[in-house]
């Protein structure tokens, strides 16, 4: 199971220094904000692109100019944005409400009812991460949203499931008004229920449910019965590569204890929609490019051999993709660094960690 890693903190430093030693916290400040953490209140169905092509032909091309982080914000929403006065909204499936009041259907029993049931019988392959909360999640990787005619969680793991891309969702049910409350004639009409399927690229906690409604002119739109799967995901295999070799936490490798040599490389960090560890697998190759292209008269480079990748986690929420990038490779007993407590008080945990290893080790000679 790959859900969130909440071990113990423990020092990033032991008995001898570790170049990759870094602030976790300067590493998510760095990551650009997301463009969508998820859908519209509004929204009753959205398709969000992942355009994982567009992202490595980025980073390689960074590999014949300057060794940076890249990243891509290429979200792609597809939604009708037409308003018309006081139009009538697609009819939900949820359960009606009485009174038709914010605090009877944050009560409402048939709501709570749902919920619970469903968290006892998580679909195969998904672990229950929260439930019967009030608040739908909003986080980094967002993939999209179906709108469902009842409380499904096995439909909505089937969405999650069709997507090469997701490895969480959220489902839960929404107050939304029965026409859209865009004038005063219409500022607060009647209620309906929608039941709401959320995909993310990222595993979801119980921090990530924050979202817990807005105000649509004078209607109030809120949630209720919401909970949270995670799949139990494995990365793939990757071109070039051997492994993954699932870690227990990011690699914290000393200096070579024979050439006393730092082997950690340039790190590299992306926030494009989903934990995708093709992306280190492309920065390990380009930054050899780059290393190869620029040894300033020398015949010697440092060459990529291994990578770590691994989700960085900032208080339950997932920030990106991190990449540690190594000349030599270094095996499971070098995954000790489990994460830190930033200067603010912020606590940074490792999800998902996974090592690489070039087939064919490059000598890092011309």
């Amino acid at each position: 199971m790959y859900a969130f890693l909440f071990a113990a903190i423990v020092g990033l430093a032991a008995a001898s220094p570790r170049p990759q030693d870094v602030d976790f916290g300067s590493v998510a400040d760095s990551l650009p904000s997301p463009t969508l953490l998820g859908p519209a209140i509004s929204a009753i169905s959205d398709a969000v692109s992942y355009a994982s092509t567009a992202v490595l032909s980025s980073i390689f091309s960074a590999a014949s100019a300057e060794a940076t982080n890249n990243s891509d914000d290429s979200y792609r929403r597809k939604r009708d944005t037409a308003t018309t006065t006081c139009q009538a909204q697609p009819s939900g499936y949820g359960p009606v409400t009485s009174p038709d009041t914010v605090s009877a259907f944050l009560n409402n029993r048939a709501i709570f009812s749902s919920a619970s049931a469903a968290a006892s019988a998580a679909p195969a392959a998904y672990s229950n991460a929260f439930t019967n909360l009030q608040g739908s999640t909003q986080q980094t990787g967002y993939l999209g949203l179906h709108t469902l005619q009842s409380y499904d969680v096995a439909k909505c793991a089937s969405y999650c499931d069709s997507s090469a891309y997701c490895e969480a969702f959220n489902i839960y049910f929404e107050r939304d008004p029965t026409v859209n409350p865009n004038d005063p004639g219409c500022s607060n009409p009647q209620s309906l229920t929608n039941i709401k399927c959320t995909l993310y690229g990222y595993p979801l906690s119980a921090n990530t449910a924050t979202n817990t409604g807005q105000y649509r002119n004078k209607f109030q739109v809120v949630i209720a019965g919401s909970n949270g799967y995670v799949k139990h995901w494995q990365a793939p295999a990757l071109t070039n590569f051997t492994g993954p070799v699932t870690l227990p936490a990011a690699i914290n490798a000393p200096f070579d204890p024979v050439t006393g040599k730092n082997t950690y490389l340039p790190r590299k960090s992306y926030d494009t929609g989903r934990f995708d560890p093709s992306l280190c697998a492309a920065a390990c190759q380009a930054q050899t490019l780059y290393d190869k292209a620029h040894t300033n008269g020398t015949t010697t480079y440092d060459p990529c051999n291994f990578f770590n990748a691994y989700i960085l986690v900032k208080d339950g929420v997932p920030q990106g993709t991190v990449c540690s990038m190594y000349s030599e490779p270094w095996n499971s007993s070098y995954a000790t660094n489990y994460g830190q407590t930033g200067s603010d008080g912020s606590v940074y945990t490792i999800a998902e960690s996974f090592s690489y290893t070039l087939g064919t080790q490059d000598p890092g000679s011309l």
